[in-house]
């Protein structure tokens, strides 16, 4: 996969060994997503809805692949473009209701420079899957993201 970008994933899960003793701030809470803005996708959910809290078990992941123009540089009139193409997935089990939601997006990033500061700025389209509604979700949602010096690698 090193000649097609680079990918990044997070996982982790858990539950609570004594969940009778629990005060609701110790609840495990996943984030909502944002109505129109596309947020960093190995640590929330794009089209979950509103925040769920749990004090059961709990399986998050989420994977993230940046092909960084390896795919578009291909096109010889959309390389001039220098955009550069994102795609990835989330899922989330719940033991509350058995809740199950998986989310997939593909995205277009533009990347630009503001003096020594790189940033990117990104359209992506976003279908999503939740059991309990039992329906697809799409929509389109914005970003923005920075590379990051210390790191040498972009946020997302």
């Amino acid at each position: 996969m090193a000649t097609l970008g680079f990918a990044r994933y997070k996982v982790y899960g858990g539950t609570f060994l004594q969940a009778d003793n629990i005060r609701f701030t110790d609840f495990r809470f996943i984030r909502g997503s944002d109505p129109y803005f596309f947020v960093h996708p190995l640590l929330a959910f794009n089209l979950l809805g509103p925040t769920i809290s749990t004090q059961n078990a709990f399986l998050e992941g989420h994977y993230h692949h940046d092909f960084a123009g390896t795919l578009l540089d291909k096109v010889p009139l959309i390389k001039r473009t220098k955009l550069e193409l994102t795609a990835g997935i989330g899922t989330l089990l719940v033991q509350d209701g058995n809740f199950f939601h998986t989310e997939a997006y593909v995205g277009l990033n533009y990347p630009f420079r503001i003096r020594k500061q790189r940033m990117k700025v990104n359209v992506n389209w976003v279908n999503a899957y939740t059991n309990l509604e039992n329906a697809i979700a799409s929509q389109v949602k914005f970003g923005f993201t920075f590379y990051n010096p210390q790191k040498q690698r972009w946020e997302y």
